[in-house]
């Protein structure tokens, strides 16, 4: 009764029509209606099926000037429809709805005993069938002064009643076998409805970072319309490039090292068109064990199997690589570290596989991600393995041709400030600028961190504790840039985790890199740059330097937080969400 009064005050929704629906099944239970006069038979539609479209209409917030005449004229004609419908059952149970007049016309005895059987029936079945088919029409005539996205509904419901009129009209009435609609016929109703009522579906994309253009992408190719919001300046997040003044250079916000595996992310770029902006780079990855001054090359051309029996890690042994088969089946709970924190081959296969993999530590890291991501590249051989890169950078290859595939404005220095809710939708979004009105058929979707979800939505429970990205670029001599024999190159027992050789410039990528907040930048670049040159061994002079900082780059990749993210995406929530952050079998992270 609470939600009953909380509605009746929230639509100023009148009392006389809900006495009015009640008295309308009074009429039914006190006695058993026969024969009515006309006007007993008009009180009795009024009250059992007008009365219901007066309150739907203040409800779907429709004026009542119109929207009365609107719902007088369906329920009659919904009323008038289920009488003829319902004939023979009625008589059943000892009722007969049809007015005395209609019986009078045609000389007929109110008398329930075979009344069906006399051929003068079908004629005023008939009479009201085409009553009913005439206020059908009127409705028709009067929602054309209405919204149509406010009566979806009851347009809807008029489509299922009018293929049961039809049914019945103009035809003789079989009364033993009741009127009713097949799968077809409904199907037939849902393509009347798609193709008569094209209402305008939109949808209101929070963030344009890979994942908020991969919405307006789709969207785009599904033929809806979107609207994208970005409280920066730019679009791309960490897939951004930008031309840097220092180094005099274009240079990507962040590192990303994409499998094969990734199938989204190579339909993604068939679907902008930017595929020929990729370089496929062979399955093998390339390691530097500072420590040791060692490299290796752990190749993935061939199966898992045969990968490790040769040992490719420098003295080590078969038995060191059966560590591998703890991440077959793992628990929830448990950690990288957990399951091979004693291996011998933790510092220079697990620890840097998990840090490239989850920008968390192997003590922290949930090892069932790091299991699933084995499974669905390592585990599955070179196929799965390859290694996709841009060839000039991710602004050319993802977010570029993302923008001129959406061919739509970005709403940029747009910050969303609060969100408004109605009825347990969204109603507005309350930018610092201005108010943006959602109605009822658009939709929302926040493709944003963590972090920002939770200070619109503070009562989300959502991951807290986050590791930092740190990106390096240093502007190298054409000279120097050739002494690098691979271009992708993992770093061990160093503070450096991965080179990326670029056209004109390297970057290191150091995950889990809170350390680094606090240090000055030309420290952490001197330091970073005595482990390259340690690499090539010479000692080179770099021509600038650019640090990218990404302090909340991923949340840290706990099995607890990771609970909390699957906890989260079960809740039933007004809106879309989406970002690498969603994943709860995958990394957080764009390579997922």
């Amino acid at each position: 009764m609470r939600e009953l009064e909380n509605s009746i005050n929230e639509f100023s929704l009148s009392k006389e029509n809900f006495y009015s629906i009640i008295d309308g099944m009074l009429m039914d239970v006190k006695t058993d209606i026969q024969f009515p006069n006309t006007k007993v038979f008009k009180l009795y539609c009024e009250r059992v099926a007008v009365a219901v479209g007066y309150l739907s209409i203040k409800i779907f917030g429709i004026k009542q000037s119109i929207g009365n005449k609107y719902a007088y004229s369906l329920g009659m004609a919904f009323q008038i429809t289920n009488i003829v419908r319902d004939f023979y059952e009625d008589l059943k149970n000892k009722r007969c709805y049809l007015p005395s007049s209609k019986l009078t016309k045609y000389g007929i005895k109110k008398n329930l005993k075979n009344i069906e059987n006399n051929p003068y029936i079908q004629n005023i079945l008939q009479e009201m069938l085409e009553e009913a088919k005439n206020e059908f029409e009127r409705s028709d005539l009067l929602k054309k002064d209405i919204d149509k996205k406010k009566i979806i509904g009851s347009e809807i419901m008029k489509l299922f009643y009018k293929s049961i009129h039809q049914k019945m009209f103009k035809k003789k009435i079989n009364f033993k076998k009741k009127v009713k609609l097949n799968i077809w016929d409904k199907f037939l109703i849902f393509l009347n409805f798609t193709f008569r009522w094209n209402i305008k579906k939109k949808i209101h994309i929070i963030g344009a970072g890979l994942a908020g253009l991969s919405a307006a992408v789709n969207a785009k190719k599904k033929k809806i319309d979107c609207e994208i919001y970005e409280s920066s300046k730019n679009a791309g997040g960490r897939c951004r490039s930008f031309f840097d003044k220092k180094i005099g250079l274009e240079i990507d916000n962040g590192n990303h090292l994409v499998f094969s595996a990734n199938n989204n992310f190579f339909n993604f770029c068939k679907t902008v068109g930017s595929q020929k902006t990729l370089k496929i780079l062979p399955s093998s990855l390339s390691f530097f064990d500072i420590e040791k001054k060692k490299k290796w090359e752990l190749s993935l051309e061939k199966k898992i199997k045969e990968i490790f029996s040769n040992c490719p890690i420098p003295n080590t042994t078969l038995l060191d690589y059966l560590s591998v088969l703890k991440f077959i089946f793992v628990k929830r709970k448990s950690t990288v570290f957990d399951l091979v924190g004693n291996s011998n081959i933790y510092k220079e296969f697990w620890e840097p596989l998990t840090l490239a993999v989850m920008n968390t530590s192997p003590k922290l890291a949930s090892a069932q991600i790091l299991s699933n991501v084995l499974k669905v590249t390592f585990f599955k051989g070179r196929k799965y393995c390859l290694i996709y890169q841009p060839q000039e950078n991710w602004g050319e290859t993802l977010i570029e041709p993302a923008i001129s595939f959406i061919k739509k404005k970005i709403n940029f220095n747009e910050s969303l400030k609060r969100v408004h809710l109605k009825n347990g939708k969204i109603s507005e979004l309350i930018f610092t600028k201005r108010i943006i009105k959602i109605k009822n058929s658009d939709r929302v979707l926040f493709a944003i961190p963590p972090t920002n979800l939770n200070k619109l939505f503070p009562e989300f429970k959502l991951p807290t504790n986050y590791n930092t990205i740190l990106n390096v670029h240093f502007k190298l001599s054409k000279n120097d840039l050739h002494l690098f024999d691979n271009k992708i190159i993992g770093f061990i027992n160093t503070k450096s985790h991965w080179i990326f050789v670029k056209n004109k410039y390297i970057s290191i990528t150091i995950s889990d890199a809170n350390k680094f907040n606090s240090m000055d930048s030309l420290e952490i670049a001197d330091l970073i740059w005595l482990e390259v040159c340690k690499y090539v061994k010479k000692d080179m002079k770099y021509l600038s330097f650019q640090i990218v900082r990404e302090k909340k780059a991923t949340y840290i990749q706990t099995p607890k937080n990771i609970e909390m993210i699957t906890n989260f995406k079960k809740k039933k929530v007004p809106f879309t969400f989406a970002g690498d952050w969603t994943q709860n079998r995958l990394p957080c992270k764009i390579e997922a």
